[in-house]
């Protein structure tokens, strides 16, 4: 790594040189500071290169480049595997979403708000503006001697990624973002509930956060302004109808819905206003009002009019049979289970607690640990593979700090599931109080089955699972002391010899930070092994989330929340139906149970797809002779520290199916909160007055 950030430093200073007059060289010097940023970044991070997640980001990146102004680099958009709360662009069009920011968010127009914004500060140029800031900076000021000034230059290239953009820099890139988002179809004034959330979460998990903050400072009147952009006005009919037009493409409906009609209010003449109710009423199955709208649109052409009939007849929903009250063998069967998740999830709770003590302890420990680094990398000159013993420790100090961001994952995890299992079944309780068709009834007693074979073993496999935590925090705790030592033992050796990184003592101070190291990594592998464990877990109590939210929205309004939910996975709407349960039997095996719910055919239409793009991912790859192991210095036998955290983190690649049913999710709950807002609009009219069009 030091000999390709030499590199870079000499060849920035031999453009920087020559005259800014030369176009050309700002894009070279912008191309070479991205290749080895990215090139950084992906040795540190493991990326999810395939899948249903990684795609649809990259449509979602590829629809907002579309409506941004610069089209004269590739762009390229990325996940990458960190709990961390993050989202960054690097020079010449490299973007990367984390996985811990999809988990964070709350929508894809949230998603397409924070991309949007990265976006923009690649198609202004920030990073680059704010390098040859810096490098003249350097230049000026900190010129002391010509190697150790190269090195600082080709760093900054390396580690762009965190660079703190300008306030001026990100309050540009909020307004540029919000405009891509708006003219690719997404709602911008979505964002402003991240930016709600992310304030309220810097005070309760401020480590999860602490990247995205500090490269992403916030301020108070940051969600003032982006409600004062236009793309957001609420009084605009123009405006309002476009965001509506947005939703309406991806299928979600009830928000459409909630749009039009603000438009109609203030534009009531509108025709093609009155024609997008019309089709967003149709979407939903809800002929009656759709025909309505149509009727309004006074001068709509007979083209359009036969688009929204098609949409109608094909809307149409084949009425079903009334399922017979629940059996009382259902009933007490449904309280068993009721039962057993309620004692899961009390039992969770001391566990959960001593993990959360703990990852918090060891948050402490790495931000001292941090302190420490900064203050030792400031001691002495470079030289005698001092560069690579702190290079070494920053690797360990990296996969500490990630240890504990999946350890403090994993008790947030086991919340969410059992308490997940305790929502879910009563849902199901509820259906059993209200009719149902024969096949929705099959479907609640199915998810019923699942969730109650799940939990009969989960109070076991949860502890083991929590323990595996404890473990995994422990071995950080260990090797977070070990770091220190050997952190405290190299700032004695430069303060004793004057700072002259030639000392003998070097092999000693790197033997310490190599043990360090390899504790650190045991922790992480013990913590990889945690996210392992609870993946199936993750994966399970989204489909369960998925199933009774598909369950509890109208039967006519089903196939739409089908369309959206293919269209996001990049596949058909039929594929992703749920298939029926004949006669309502019930399913007997947990397995086949599975099979039967919304949630659970989604897991497999994702899992299918994801074995697709790996298979065709190793068609592709040409057979080669092995490769040579990773270089170290030129000097020194020893892998080269760069590469290491990625090799340590990567025992196998994380798919990324739990992010794609999160999204969906999301999107889904954005769309039952929407229909509550129509229904609650509806039966707020003043007595004696016509309800409004819901």
């Amino acid at each position: 790594m030091t000999r390709s950030l030499k590199a870079i430093g000499a060849i920035v200073v031999l453009a920087l040189a020559v005259t800014a007059a030369h176009a050309g060289l700002d894009r070279s010097i912008e191309k070479m500071l991205g290749k080895q940023s990215r090139d950084a970044v992906e040795s540190q991070y493991a990326v999810i290169a395939q899948g249903p997640a990684a795609e649809y980001v990259q449509r979602v990146g590829r629809h907002l480049v579309e409506a941004s102004p610069r089209h004269d680099i590739e762009y390229t958009f990325k996940v990458i595997d960190t709990d961390q709360v993050n989202a960054f662009a690097l020079p010449w069009g490299y973007v990367y979403v984390t996985t811990g920011m999809l988990r964070f968010l709350d929508s894809s127009d949230e998603l397409a708000g924070v991309m949007g914004h990265e976006i923009a500060h690649v198609a202004e140029k920030h990073s680059l503006s704010q390098f040859k800031k810096q490098f003249w900076a350097t230049m000026l000021f900190g010129v002391i001697d010509a190697p150790a000034t190269l090195l600082t230059v080709g760093q900054v290239g390396t580690t762009f990624y965190l660079l703190r953009h300008s306030r001026k820099d990100e309050q540009a890139a909020d307004k540029l973002g919000a405009g891509y988002a708006y003219l690719a179809g997404y709602d911008p004034s979505q964002l402003s509930g991240f930016l709600s959330k992310l304030d309220k979460e810097r005070k309760n998990q401020p480590s999860k956060l602490e990247i995205y903050l500090s490269t992403h400072p916030t301020e108070q009147r940051r969600e003032q302004r982006l409600a004062e952009l236009p793309e957001v006005n609420q009084k605009n009919p123009e405006v309002v109808a476009r965001r509506a037009k947005g939703f309406l493409d991806r299928h979600l409906a009830n928000q459409a819905v909630v749009e039009y009609r603000r438009a109609v209010d203030l534009a009531p003449h509108d025709s093609g206003v009155r024609a997008g109710l019309a089709r967003a009423y149709a979407e939903l199955g809800e002929t009656d009002l759709a025909r309505q709208e149509l009727g309004r649109a006074a001068g709509l052409s007979p083209g359009d009019k036969s688009k929204v009939e098609a949409l109608l007849a094909a809307s149409s929903v084949a009425p079903s049979s009334s399922a017979a009250a629940p059996s009382e063998a259902d009933q007490a069967r449904l309280k068993q289970a009721q039962d057993a998740a309620a004692l899961w999830s009390a039992d969770a709770q001391d566990p959960v607690r001593r993990i959360e003590e703990q990852s918090k302890s060891l948050q402490d420990k790495v931000k001292q640990l941090a302190r420490r680094m900064n203050m030792v990398g400031t001691f002495g000159s470079p030289g005698y593979g001092a560069e690579r013993v702190m290079e070494k420790a920053g690797i360990a100090l990296y996969l500490i700090a990630e240890t504990r961001d999946r350890v403090n994952g994993a008790a947030e995890e086991l919340k969410s599931v059992s308490s997940g299992a305790v929502d879910a079944l009563g849902l199901v309780k509820q259906s059993y109080e209200q009719p149902a068709s024969a096949d929705d009834r099959a479907q609640w007693q199915a998810l019923m089955e699942e969730i109650a074979g799940v939990v009969a073993g989960a109070s076991d496999s949860g502890g083991r699972v929590a323990q595996q935590a404890l473990d995994a925090a422990k071995r950080a705790d260990d090797a977070a002391g070990q770091l220190g030592s050997a952190l405290n033992s190299l700032a004695a050796d430069f303060d004793s010899f004057g700072g002259v990184r030639g000392v003998p003592f070097m092999g000693l101070a790197e033997g310490d930070v190599d043990r360090a190291l390899k504790s650190a990594r045991d922790a992480f592998e013990t913590s990889r092994k945690v996210d392992s464990a609870l993946h199936d877990w993750t994966v399970r109590e989204l489909s369960w989330r998925l199933s009774t939210a598909y369950l509890n929205t109208p039967a006519r309004a089903r196939p739409a929340l089908r369309r959206m939910a293919a269209a996001m996975i990049g596949t058909d709407a039929q594929s992703v139906a749920p298939e029926p349960i004949t006669g309502g039997a019930r399913a007997a095996p947990e397995q086949d149970a599975a099979v039967a719910g919304f949630g659970a055919t989604l897991v497999k239409v994702i899992a299918a797809k994801t074995a697709t793009h790996k298979a065709d991912a190793s068609a592709k790859q040409p057979q080669s002779a092995p490769t040579a192991p990773p270089a170290g210095g030129e000097k020194s036998p020893a892998p080269a520290p760069d590469s290491a955290p990625k090799q340590a983190t990567e025992p196998q690649a994380p798919t990324g199916d739990d992010l794609m049913l999160k999204l969906i999710l999301a999107d889904a709950k954005r769309e039952a909160d929407a229909r509550s807002q129509r229904q609650g609009a509806a039966s707020a009219a003043p007595v004696g007055q016509a309800a409004p069009s819901p």
